[in-house]
């Protein structure tokens, strides 16, 4: 907070059992800041720089942490996952995409099925791609019901009707092949 700006965050307390899911919100007032740092205290202890964005960005992820900042709504959020890959169930929820090997030849289009079941009407779906010997990182989300979210080419629309999220790209290249996950999350 400075004299110009000022955040809030949208709850004071968040209480979260070990090993769950969190998002903290925060809306902001003037647009005139390009860097939005998120800090950690915890008791006892100074307060420490957890991950930053910076205005050039829609997305940061940091380990176990992603920031998304949305400049038009004037909103940022931390989201501390504990997304399930692959299938996995927990209170209900799962995913089923498609399975095993897909081959395509280059320039073809691609069309990668994700279906899921959830207990929670306000779930996000996510699509993971892992390079070889590289961590998963983040390619698509959303919340949003009949909304296109895009990234790098790949394109997917949540239609909460049918309980789907399918990835698709309409022309492949050989730098996509990689693993590619679909995961629910409350």
């Amino acid at each position: 907070v400075s004299q110009v700006e000022k955040a809030e965050e949208h709850l004071p307390t968040l209480r979260v059992q070990e090993g769950a899911c969190a998002v903290i919100s925060c809306t902001y007032v003037h647009s005139v800041s390009s860097y939005f740092p998120w800090y950690k205290q915890g008791p006892g202890k100074h307060l420490n720089l957890t991950v930053a964005i910076q205005s050039n960005m829609e997305r940061k992820l940091d380990q176990k942490l992603i920031v998304f900042l949305d400049k038009k709504a004037k909103h940022f959020s931390l989201h501390i996952t504990c997304i399930r890959l692959l299938c996995c169930r927990s209170n209900g929820d799962s995913v089923t995409q498609t399975k095993g090997l897909v081959t395509i030849t280059e320039g073809f289009p691609v069309l990668l099925n994700c279906t899921y079941q959830t207990i929670y009407s306000d779930s996000y779906l996510w699509w993971y791609v892992q390079y070889t010997n590289k961590a998963p990182q983040l390619l698509l989300r959303s919340s949003t019901d009949n909304k296109r979210t895009e990234h790098q080419g790949f394109h997917a629309t949540l239609l909460k009707s049918n309980s789907s999220y399918h990835l698709q790209k309409s022309s492949v290249q050989l730098s996509d092949s990689a693993l590619y996950y679909c995961a629910v999350s409350d």
